[in-house]
């Protein structure tokens, strides 16, 4: 056991994972309104048990009919790789209680030619240079053993991970304490062939010059891991909300992602600010960036930008944010419009993590991770 300041502990999960599967159902109901209609307005929910999925929530758009919705969810189902014994795609009751938005709601985000806030609430981004995509080093890394563990095709659709970090007194990552793993495996394997598949792969995408020791690598630490999905557990949307975003290295707003289209500030501004503090640190302004911001119900502009540049002179710190204020329109349409959020591209978005990923110019997704901020910031700051 660690006590102290200088370590620091994040967990990922698997896409097949229960929280994660009531997620990625909700955006993929939020990607079909949207692929219909990109001025749809969705805040999806959905549960998922072993025999049933319920999805429910709020609607302003085309219609779609409970055939198309299902076929799509059983697909998705079918794809994420669940034996029938475990999660039946085919026969598994889908409830669709999807309903009109309140017309209250509705009118308040009219009410302004830049479309007001869905809600009311407090978002934060980060960014930070102690790994090459500006992810804090625990969720980088517990993110990556979750990647090697999806590679390998012995292993289950579910499970997760854990990882402790080490970090000096100048802030910077040098070291693991401690890892776990619990994975979904075949019921014919031991966990001592879970630990002997897994312990190289997880080895292998840590820092070579990292202290850590195999003896602290923990896999299935519980012993077998066979069942897994919803028939373990109940799934839910927005219960990873930590595991979504930075692994607990900054506050939490507390508002959920999955399911909610751009007008909900909840996760339209969340992209936002990670947008702005990841483009202040690959300028090379700061180390680290922390940005807030906080809307009204029905307002288009924030009533609060706080941009923290924890080490760089206030100077630089007016510099930046007089840029970022000059550049950016806080509004939700000015977010959607900036970050390509009225496009169908959100399913991805919820399988492990919404930011430390690249942006792809294709389809437009994870705009919010583009760095062409960087050069004006340089340019202002010198």
């Amino acid at each position: 056991m660690h006590f102290g300041f200088r370590y620091f502990s994040s967990e990922a999960v698997l896409p097949g994972h229960p929280d994660k599967i009531a997620d990625q159902i909700s955006d993929l109901v939020l990607d079909t309104y949207l692929q219909k209609d990109p001025s749809s307005r969705v805040a999806a929910e959905t549960m998922v048990t072993p025999d049933r999925v319920i999805v429910a929530g709020e609607i302003y758009g085309p219609e779609v009919t409970n055939a198309e919705l299902e076929e799509k969810i059983r697909l998705f189902l079918k794809g994420i790789g669940y034996e029938k014994h475990l999660l039946d795609w085919e026969s598994l009751e889908i409830v669709n209680l999807l309903h009109e938005q309140s017309p209250e709601i509705s009118a308040g985000l009219r009410r302004s030619a830049s479309l007001g806030a869905g809600d009311q609430g407090v978002m934060f981004g980060y960014a930070t240079d102690e790994t090459p995509v500006g992810m804090p080093a625990p969720m980088y890394y517990a993110r990556e053993i979750i990647r090697v563990v999806r590679e390998s095709p012995l292993f289950g659709p579910d499970g997760k991970s854990q990882i402790t970090i080490e970090y000096d007194f100048s802030g910077r990552p040098v070291g693991v304490t401690n890892v776990v793993a619990s994975v979904q495996h075949p019921a014919g394997m031991s966990t001592r062939d879970v630990r002997n598949t897994l312990l190289e792969k997880i080895v292998s995408v840590l820092p070579k010059d990292w202290s850590f020791s195999a003896d602290s690598i923990i896999i299935n630490p519980a012993g077998a891991f066979t069942i897994g999905g919803p028939k373990g557990d109940c799934g839910l949307t927005g219960r990873k909300i930590v595991a979504d975003t930075y692994g607990g290295v900054i506050p939490n707003g507390g508002g959920a992602f999955s399911g909610k289209d751009a007008t909900k500030v909840d996760r339209s501004a969340a992209y936002l600010a990670r947008y702005i503090a990841k483009n202040i640190v690959f300028s090379g302004a700061a180390s680290k960036c922390v940005v807030q911001l906080c809307y009204a119900i029905g307002m288009d502009a924030p009533l609060n930008v706080q941009i923290s540049l924890p080490g760089i002179t206030a100077c630089d710190e007016e510099q930046i944010f007089s840029l970022i204020v000059d550049k950016i329109d806080f509004s939700p349409l000015g977010i959607s419009t900036l970050l390509h959020l009225d496009r169908p591209i959100y399913l991805k978005t919820s399988t492990i993590g919404h930011f430390g990923h690249s942006y792809n110019p294709t389809d437009m997704s994870f705009k919010w991770e583009d760095l062409d901020l960087v050069p004006a910031i340089q340019e202002r700051v010198g």
